[in-house]
C-alpha cells in the first residue's frame, strides 16, 4: 500500500477562524505530509481567494482533496447544500478544484436535494459513509451507488466503527474499487490509543488492503505533536504485517 499521508485543514479549526484558511495552509507547509484535504465547513469559506504561493504548495503535493460537509453554527448541517437553487456551490467547488489541482471532493449524500445536478459535473465527487444516526452505512451506500454510479467513496473509519466492528471490512469488501480516500477522524475508536501507545492496531489492518491516500482528521493533543502523529501513521501503513 502506498503511504500517501496527509491532514485535513479541519485540524486547525480551534486555532484559526474559518476566514483564515491561508494561515492553515501556511502551517501545513511545515508538516511531513504529501496530501491535504481542504475543509470548507461552510459555504462562505468557498469565497477564499487562493494566492499563487498557496496554489504552488498545493500543486507540490501528491494528493489534494476538498471536503464540503457544510455546517452551520445554529442547526448543524444546512439542508440546502446541493439543490438546483444553490448550483453556485458546485460551480465554485469545480472552479477551486481546477485551480488548486484537487482530485476529488467529499460530500455528504444526505444533503443532496436534487440528484440530477451532480450528473453533469466534471468533478469527481466522493460520498462518505456516515455515522449510524445519519443512516449512511454500507447497505445504504449500495443503493446510492445505483443512483450515482459515477460517484466514488471515502472510507471514514470512525463512522464505520460506529455501525459495528465489522463495518470497515464490509465497506472494503463491497466497494474496494470505489474507495478513493481513507479518513481517520476524531473519535476513531482505538485510533487515539494507537497514536499514544501503539495499541488497538488490529482494527486498522484491513485498511492496508487499499491503495489510496490517508487523511488524518483526528486532532492530536497539541499541534506540536502533529508531525510525530503523521510519521507514526506513515510508519504503520508502510509495514505489511503487524504483530
Amino acid at each position: 500500500m502506498s503511504a500517501t499521508i496527509g491532514i485535513s485543514t479541519g485540524l486547525f479549526k480551534k486555532i484559526y477562524k474559518d476566514s483564515e484558511l491561508g494561515k492553515m495552509l501556511s502551517h501545513s507547509k511545515s508538516l511531513p505530509i504529501d496530501a491535504i484535504q481542504i475543509l470548507f465547513a461552510r459555504p462562505n469559506m468557498l469565497k477564499h481567494q487562493f494566492t499563487d504561493e498557496e496554489i504552488g504548495f498545493l500543486h507540490s503535493l501528491k494528493h489534494v482533496s476538498i471536503h464540503a460537509p457544510f455546517f452551520t453554527d445554529e442547526k448543524g448541517y444546512i439542508d440546502i447544500a446541493f439543490s438546483k437553487n444553490n448550483e453556485w456551490i458546485l460551480d465554485r467547488i469545480e472552479g477551486i478544484s481546477e485551480k488548486i489541482g484537487s482530485s476529488c471532493c467529499v460530500i455528504h449524500s444526505d444533503l443532496i436535494k436534487d440528484p440530477d445536478i451532480l450528473i453533469k459535473r466534471k468533478t469527481l465527487f466522493l460520498f462518505e459513509n456516515l455515522k449510524k444516526k445519519r443512516n449512511v452505512g454500507s447497505q445504504q451506500l449500495k443503493a446510492l451507488f445505483k443512483t450515482f454510479p459515477q460517484i466514488k467513496l471515502v472510507l471514514d473509519v470512525e463512522h464505520a466503527l460506529d455501525w459495528s466492528s465489522g463495518e470497515v471490512d464490509q465497506l472494503i469488501s463491497l466497494f474496494k474499487e470505489r474507495i478513493e480516500q481513507i479518513q481517520l477522524s476524531d473519535g476513531d475508536r482505538g485510533f487515539k490509543d494507537f497514536l499514544q501507545n501503539g495499541g488497538n492496531l488490529e482494527r486498522f489492518i484491513p485498511l492496508k488492503k487499499l491503495n489510496c491516500p490517508i487523511i488524518i482528521e483526528s486532532k492530536p493533543e497539541s499541534l506540536d505533536a502533529l508531525p510525530a502523529v503523521i510519521n507514526k501513521v506513515r510508519a504503520f501503513f508502510l509495514v505489511k504485517d503487524v504483530k
